[in-house]
């Protein structure tokens, strides 16, 4: 598997996982605008990774100096964007807010659970 199919699988998968949560967070607050929060963290956390991942991609090519400036500068611009869009869900509302974090550590989460989830796939056959 290489290295842009891995991250798109990761991110079908957090797709899978956001849509059976969506179903609980429409009965949990009742509201739609509470389901716009939550993807709206799911929608930072993909182009978060999506930028990581170039950056990375990009910064293997370089001399390590060039690459040293060229990582720094994508960690501030992607924690630039992470500040002003959790601003927006401050300014919003403290379930916005609540809401875009967890859409927003859901790919971390999915990350995480995918090798235990494989390990109990491949233990049962």
């Amino acid at each position: 598997m290489n290295f842009q199919n891995l991250q798109f699988l990761i991110i079908r998968k957090t797709l899978i996982a956001a849509s059976f949560i969506s179903i609980i967070i429409l009965y949990a607050f009742d509201e739609i605008t509470s389901l716009f929060w939550f993807f709206y963290g799911i929608i930072i956390s993909i182009l978060n990774f999506r930028l990581l991942a170039l950056n990375v991609k990009k910064s293997i090519r370089m001399t390590p100096e060039k690459s040293r400036i060229y990582a720094f500068t994508g960690y501030t611009v992607r924690y630039v964007l992470n500040f002003i869009a959790f601003m927006v869900a401050v300014k919003s509302s403290a379930t916005g807010l609540l809401l875009a974090a967890a859409g927003y550590l859901l790919i971390k989460a999915v990350i995480i659970a995918d090798p235990f989830l494989n390990h109990l796939k491949f233990r049962k056959e």
